[in-house]
């Protein structure tokens, strides 16, 4: 019982009780009703500190009193934790424009990310999505599939249905050319090769203003996306440089 009793206070803490005040209303929840002594000897808290909670917990609308003899406390439904929730949802909503507004427009922007990991990565794959412009990267290796599996084919599928258009200069090795082949006939997508014998682990992603790094290690891949339209547009230019000499299938 002990156990589910710590479970209920973790649970109540995260909906933003805070532990005195979860202490105090599971302790009503198992008397009924009861006095501010009782509560405080059930919830074993300092009677001070239960008075504190239970008008904290009135405040929320989640206990009510009523005087008889003596004051009784008694709890709402519990179903009335949602208002907590809603509450908190509707703070957000008054404050998210201004915080938006100031992401948007920090003093210091921030121009580099790094993301670890294959959530990490697909965090970066998911950009180029929401960025909604052409696709370019070199130095493709074919290795998507290998670390992601079906999720990356997915991932094409709603790249060339949001009309995502792509150029890939990927690595002219059987693993290269069997990827390659693979998204090609998934239409907006165009593939040239590089030779296979400069294959690098690294593949360069250009989108919009932003480009990326993707380190395809054999442990984990890491991503690094750097937000910098001067930085894009330099690596556009060098990839289209590069397209212009690289052989087709």
């Amino acid at each position: 019982m002990a156990h589910y009793f710590f479970m209920d206070i973790s649970a109540l803490e995260q909906l933003g009780l805070s532990r005195t005040e979860a202490k105090v209303y599971l302790a009503i929840l198992k008397l009924g009703s009861g006095t501010g002594s009782e509560i405080a000897e059930k919830a074993d808290v300092f009677r001070r500190n239960a008075y504190d909670a239970l008008n904290k917990l009135i405040e929320k609308g989640l206990v009510s009193s009523v005087i008889k003899d003596k004051t009784y406390y008694s709890v709402a439904r519990p179903e009335k934790l949602y208002d907590v929730l809603k509450e908190k949802e509707h703070i957000l909503e008054g404050v998210l424009p201004k915080l938006n507004e100031l992401y948007a427009h920090p003093k210091i922007k921030q121009k580099v990310f790094f993301y670890e990991g294959r959530q990490g990565v697909k965090t970066v794959m998911n950009e180029i999505i929401k960025e909604n412009r052409d696709w370019l990267v070199f130095g493709a290796s074919g290795k998507t599939k290998e670390a992601f599996g079906e999720w990356i084919d997915f991932w094409e599928k709603k790249r060339v249905k949001a009309g995502i258009k792509a150029k890939i200069i990927m690595a002219d090795t059987p693993a290269g050319r069997k990827r390659g082949k693979e998204i090609e006939v998934l239409g907006l997508t165009k593939v040239k090769a590089y030779p296979g014998r400069f294959a690098s682990p690294v593949s360069t992603y250009v989108f919009g203003n932003r480009m990326a790094f993707v380190f395809w290690s054999e442990l984990e891949p890491l991503g690094i996306l750097v937000d910098s339209k001067e930085i894009a547009d330099a690596n556009r230019k060098y990839f289209n440089a590069l397209w212009k000499v690289a052989k087709s299938y």
